[in-house]
């Protein structure tokens, strides 16, 4: 389908509600898998509700979120990045990642799997922040898991066999980031052509998002390539100390979900703007938001798989080429 400019500003993103995937009746199971798998082959997006993390589990999140990025900048630093793009583990000061050759004004915390061989984690000393660690890795889990989930009702929803696409993802690499935009002059992107975070999509299979109120998120169309339009944030609660907790769960396809099903699930383009409404005056808010970035395992080729490619045609669509040689060729460009 494609839009005319103004169909574009009012355009949603489905929402799902999971709740009809892990009830028992067979046919809301269906429905929600075939759903599932529309939205993302239309829009790259879906929303969902009543999803498997409880609001104890966000609003610990997003208190751990805004605790770390309050520290100072030398404790910070000392989880810092690598200047290189590996390991893609620790804090990133404004600044340090750019996608595009634009300023992006955000900073970022990254970690990976608990046990990882090839690239440890990098966690801000216990006296710090204390609890912090502990309760990361711990949510870490809980992102695969849903992680895990998601891709049944992908599988059922493509009629793919129980476990085609979630076998391919057990043994975890991906990856859980913290993310908070820091509040400035709107003019100041205006006057420099800087953004929160440049157009990009992500490396691997399903981003699973939480994020707060304020707005800026927007994804390309899939019709019309350079077009974008807004992902509502969805409603959340405020708690007693001010903490906006988000209920909405926001969930796009990568690059590897596009490569396995040879483009029946395209990768979504998205970004981060200013906020609709904002005018160059103002003082644009604080942002909060937490994506997992969920992926294959890393010996696990990415090339399209045998249901997508067309009779007799073993060797078209996307070359086989490990997750791991993809996502450090996607990797190398950031840093």
């Amino acid at each position: 389908m494609t839009y005319t400019s103004d169909q574009f500003s009012k355009i949603t993103i489905p929402r799902l509600d999971f709740s009809n995937f892990s009830s028992e009746e067979a046919d809301s199971q269906e429905a929600f898998s075939k759903d599932f798998v529309n939205s993302l082959s239309r829009f790259g997006f879906v929303t969902v509700i009543n999803h498997p993390f409880s609001d104890d589990e966000i609003e610990q999140l997003f208190s751990w979120n805004q605790r770390f990025f309050a520290l100072s900048n030398e404790e910070k630093m000392k989880a810092a990045h690598p200047k290189q793009a590996n390991p893609h583990r620790g804090y990133s000061y404004v600044g340090q990642e750019r996608l595009t050759s634009a300023l992006e004004i955000k900073e970022t915390f990254d970690q990976g799997p608990s046990q990882d061989d090839i690239y440890p984690n990098r966690w801000p000393p216990e006296s710090s922040i204390s609890g912090f660690r502990s309760s990361m890795e711990e949510f870490f889990d809980r992102c695969h898991s849903v992680h895990i989930m998601l891709l049944g009702a992908l599988e059922r929803g493509l009629d793919l066999p129980p476990g085609f696409l979630s076998h391919r993802c057990l043994n975890n690499s991906s990856e859980l980031r913290l993310n908070h935009y820091p509040s400035f002059p709107a003019s100041e992107i205006s006057q420099a052509g800087a953004k929160r975070i440049a157009e990009h999509s992500d490396f691997g299979t399903l981003t699973l998002l939480f994020q707060d109120d304020v707005g800026g998120l927007e994804v390309e169309s899939q019709d019309r390539p350079g077009v974008f339009f807004p992902v509502a944030a969805g409603e959340g609660r405020i708690t007693k100390e001010d903490l906006y907790v988000p209920k909405v769960l926001t969930v796009n396809a990568g690059d590897c979900l596009q490569r396995w099903t040879n483009d029946k699930l395209k990768s979504a383009v998205h970004r981060v703007v200013l906020p609709q409404g904002v005018r160059d005056d103002d003082i644009v808010r604080e942002r909060y938001s937490a994506a997992y970035f969920a992926k294959p395992d890393r010996e696990q080729h990415v090339g399209s798989l045998t249901p997508f490619l067309e009779k007799g045609e073993e060797e078209s669509g996307y070359e086989r080429i490990t997750a791991w040689e993809f996502n450090q060729s996607r990797l190398g460009g950031t840093y």
